[in-house]
């Protein structure tokens, strides 16, 4: 199987395809939070049929199916973690995470009842027996233990395993069954029935699910279905595209231009504007790379060239050829003609380049493709403006990359625009890439500022109607990128916190928090799967300080840290503690998906260490003792802890700094107070405290306890206060 040229891990079976990461089951990883997405296939009269064969062909059957069922979970990306029997368990998200996880499970699952009755004919041939295949797919929070992956035991486990496999027992024969949240993020691609209710065993309520019936043959667009804005915050980057292009097409001189930018900026959005500002005259053919699948080298110049020649991907082959011949030939000079033909028709993987389909050497192959193509798409300038987009080309296999510099180095007197866009991630497999030529320009697109935001927002929801607090937590949320704008948008009309009212959005909460959408996480954490195993540890250790942090307090080296701001994951900024270097996460985000992968005794350890720190850099000063301590017992880790007194910083001290511990320290107090008034009759009961470093508080000096009489009064007489005015408004309604 192709990789991508960025590819950290092997698609296929996880495999450590860069010296410097630590591979899925290494000695040395730990156990961490991920979301996943978990498959469960099961052959539906298996049973009956071992009754009936001998040991040995009931093994040889249960190898084919493992070598059935696992050919597709990778060819997706996924990854089988158990076989039992005639029951297959794979898991997409681990060891590297994608952003479309739950998609690729689905498609995943599609592929293989679209090809189970193939197999099932054998199997009827062969033992006279009907079998059929069910499938549960289900996403997400697990623990991934790495360890154990080394030792052949279970990857991940968490309850999204167990309704994956109840969905899979409750799915009939040829059917799968998927979650919710594997519905939310996988709908734009895939068909989906339902929603019905499945009596899942040791679930209180019933569990939704839905069938999935197949790929929809035009995936939606990302965004809000019914929901539309103008581009907004690009006026400088479309002034210089739309530049670039006049020129090309005045003087007939070949561009390459290269939008960077991380996922969700709006590359494609601006990429469409330009298209659609140049007007008909232009010419555009497109082409997109893929993360994972076979044969996908040259995928994006297929598409290229079927757009071309309109072909349909419902024409037989011969019809591909004709329709091939007849728009090449129509460019293409006729001596040049039936070489770019066979290159042409190659590259979508119908024959090799020249006549003789062997006897070439690999070399020799790959310089006929480059000269073809150069060819081709010269001839296609000098006939009229054309516009070649390919996209994602941070997924650009390393022959792809370049065949694309081959094209862009030797076009001449051709009005070609060729655009490119990429992750910054490009530069770290090709950091030449553009450089030496001289008609080649970069544009690196950044997230959108406040006001920006704040324009997309409202023509989006026509906010009027959506209070200013509302509408600032989205915008605090997305922090300027318009995918995660649209993302929190739906997500937030889909659990009914936005409704449409009087032609308009109206918030039904307060939105007091803001829950981070699956497809956004994947995003991320996807982007941190890509570093080195220092980098990422050391983004996920630091991120217990909060946004702001110290590497030295956790036990990070500061280069490490350091490396990072080249990525654009954190910034150096002014130092608020003397002799160390102070940086802060870009995205509050980023900070917390790596926290989220951080398990409970990790971050306790941290925090602790976190705590330690605070007392040795400002000795003396930290703490400030209160009333008479005593002890008292977490409900949550059923050991007894310790409340400090409410931490007083020194002067010379950032209050930044003091923020992570002191949210700390807070949250758990008002958990613990919660606890023991929602225990108290006659008192409402409290939502419970929700805070990221709520499970790991730092600890005290000289014996501090976390319980104090002092402010267990001040908690019961607010109680008091809350409880009186509830009834007095009780009483006037």
């Amino acid at each position: 199987m192709e990789q991508a040229a960025t590819s950290v891990f092997c698609s296929a079976c996880g495999f450590a395809l860069r010296e410097d990461v630590t591979p899925a089951g290494s000695a040395d990883a730990r156990e961490e939070r991920r979301i996943v997405s978990v498959l469960f296939a099961d052959l539906a009269g298996s049973t009956a049929l071992g009754g009936r064969l001998d040991p040995e062909d009931v093994r040889e059957l249960q190898g084919e199916l493992f070598d059935f069922l696992n050919a597709a979970v990778e060819r997706h990306g996924g990854m089988t973690e158990k076989f039992v029997g005639d029951a297959v368990m794979a898991v997409f998200g681990v060891p590297q995470a994608h952003e479309d996880d739950p998609e690729r499970a689905v498609r995943a699952a599609l592929a293989l009842r679209d090809a189970f009755p193939e197999f099932a004919a054998r199997v009827r041939s062969k033992h006279a027996h009907d079998v059929a295949l069910r499938v549960g797919v289900n996403t997400g929070e697990v623990v991934s233990g790495r360890e154990a992956a080394a030792r052949g035991e279970l990857v991940v486990s968490g309850d999204p395993v167990n309704v994956a496999a109840r969905l899979q027992q409750h799915a009939i024969p040829g059917e799968i069954l998927v979650g919710a949240r594997t519905r939310a993020a996988a709908q734009r691609a895939v068909a989906f029935e339902g929603p019905r209710e499945v009596d899942a065993k040791g679930k209180d309520d019933p569990v939704q699910a839905w069938v999935a019936v197949e790929l929809l043959s035009r995936p939606s667009r990302r965004g809000v279905e019914g929901l539309s804005a103008p581009l907004v915050g690009r006026d400088a980057e479309m002034g210089v595209l739309l530049a670039l292009a006049q020129r090309v097409e005045r003087e007939r001189t070949p561009q390459l231009i290269t939008l960077y930018g991380q996922a969700g900026v709006g590359k494609s959005r601006l990429l469409a504007e330009l298209v659609d500002r140049l007007g008909r005259d232009v010419r555009l053919l497109k082409g997109r790379c893929l993360p994972y699948g076979d044969g996908i080298t040259y995928w994006p110049l297929a598409e290229v060239a079927k757009s071309h020649a309109g072909v349909l991907e419902t024409d037989s082959g011969d019809v591909v050829v004709e329709k091939l011949r007849r728009s090449i030939e129509a460019v293409v000079s006729p001596d040049q003609a039936e070489a770019v033909l066979d290159a042409a028709t190659w590259t979508i993987g119908l024959s090799l380049p020249g006549s003789e389909p062997t006897g070439f050497a690999s070399a020799d192959v790959r310089g006929r493709l480059y000269d073809a193509w150069a060819r081709y798409v010269e001839a296609l300038g000098r006939e009229r403006f054309t516009v070649v987009a390919i996209e994602d080309i941070h997924w650009a296999s390393e022959p792809l990359l370049d065949l694309l510099e081959h094209v862009t180095d030797t076009l001449e007197s051709s009005a070609v625009l060729l655009v490119c866009t990429a992750r910054p991630e490009l530069l770290d497999v090709r950091p030449s890439w553009g450089a030496g030529n001289q008609n080649a320009t970069t544009l690196n697109l950044q997230p959108l500022g406040r006001e920006e935001s704040r324009r997309l927002v409202d023509a989006l929801l026509h906010v009027d109607q959506v209070g200013e607090d509302a509408r600032g937590r989205i915008l605090e949320r997305a922090e300027g990128n318009p995918f995660f704008v649209e993302e929190i948008l739906r997500m937030l009309i889909d659990r009914g916190a936005l409704e449409r009212r009087d032609g308009g959005w109206t918030a039904s909460s307060n939105l007091v928090e803001i829950p981070l959408p699956d497809s956004v996480q994947g995003v991320i954490a996807a982007r941190i799967d890509l570093l080195d195993a220092a980098a990422r540890e050391a983004l996920r250790h630091c991120a217990v300080m909060g946004r702001v942090f110290w590497p030295a307090a956790v036990g990070i080296e500061e280069d490490v840290v350091g490396s990072l701001s080249r990525r654009g994951l954190v910034t150096e900024q002014p130092s608020s503690v003397a002799g160390m270097r102070e940086f802060s996460f870009k995205h509050a985000l980023t900070r917390d998906v790596a926290y989220e992968t951080l398990p409970g005794h990790e971050r306790r350890t941290l925090h602790r260490r976190v705590g330690e720190w605070i007392e040795k850099a400002a000795p003396g000063r930290a703490m400030r003792r209160r009333k008479s301590p005593r002890t008292t017992t977490s409900r949550r880790s059923d050991t007894a802890t310790t409340i400090p007194a409410r931490p007083r910083m020194p002067s010379t001290v950032c209050s930044r700094w003091a923020t992570p511990p002191l949210r700390a320290w807070r949250c758990r107090r008002r958990s613990l107070s919660s606890t023991r008034r929602s225990s108290s009759p006659g008192l409402p009961r409290p939502k419970a405290a929700r805070c990221s470093a709520w499970a790991a508080p730092p600890p005290l000096p000289g014996g501090m306890t976390r319980r104090s009489g002092c402010w267990a009064r001040r908690a019961c007489a607010h109680m008091r206060r809350r409880c009186r005015r509830s009834r007095q408004m009780s009483s006037r309604g």
